[in-house]
């Protein structure tokens, strides 16, 4: 008998700079922003992250105590670095959709990060509902590459739970912004999976996209 699912709402982590949207130069992040880094830990410790192929190669290493979903045309080995510290990869942002669910469901998670790049955030705007946004005030900076992602949060679309003005403390590059803000229409998505209650279905999903 199918059953309808509901999947984990999409979270975006997102650092920019308030004025251009810039998110990144040259593969690399633009900025040090220790309390930044300090909040990402937090936000994402224990969950999973879905990045792109150079957002996994900017950071160097697998993120601890999370599971990374990295999506890439050409996918490397799936990376076991501990009971909760794993990479797995995906060809397609919908085969990383589905393994980010499957992987969220697992462990009991209602939220999927996605952290970059600016291709990731585009793929999934529509389907977000949750952003802990980070503005940063920067002068214009330059590099062979740059990437943006200036996409608004207009007040009739989402609204502002939480903001704080930070001064840039001793391990902060700049001052920054810091907001969450919540879809106010959420998108609410589900999965039809077979099975026969809502518990088998989806451990049948979860089993299916990991033997995939």
């Amino acid at each position: 008998m199918p059953q309808t699912l509901s999947m984990p709402r999409i979270v975006f982590v997102l650092a920019r700079a308030a004025g251009d949207g810039l998110i990144g130069i040259d593969n690399r992040m633009p900025w040090h922003l220790g309390s930044d880094l300090k909040r990402f830990k937090a936000i994402t410790g224990g969950g999973v992250v879905l990045m792109g192929r150079k957002t996994y190669e900017s950071i160097g290493r697998p993120l601890p105590r999370r599971t990374s979903i990295v999506v890439s045309r050409a996918p490397s080995a799936v990376v076991e670095a501990g009971p909760e510290t794993r990479v797995l990869w995906a060809q397609t942002v919908e085969d990383g959709l589905v393994r980010a669910d499957a992987a969220a469901l697992a462990a009991g998670r209602d939220e999927v990060f996605v952290i970059g790049g600016a291709e990731m955030f585009d793929a999934f705007a529509p389907l977000c509902e949750k952003v802990h946004l980070t503005e940063i005030a920067m002068t214009a900076l330059r590099g062979e590459t740059a990437r943006y992602f200036a996409m608004p949060f207009p007040e009739n679309a989402w609204e502002t739970v939480e903001a704080l003005d930070l001064p840039a403390g001793p391990k902060d590059d700049f001052p920054t912004r810091y907001r969450v803000l919540i879809r106010r229409q959420p998108v609410g998505r589900q999965r039809q999976v077979e099975g026969a209650s809502e518990a088998a279905g989806r451990a049948a999903f979860i089993d299916s996209v990991r033997a995939a």
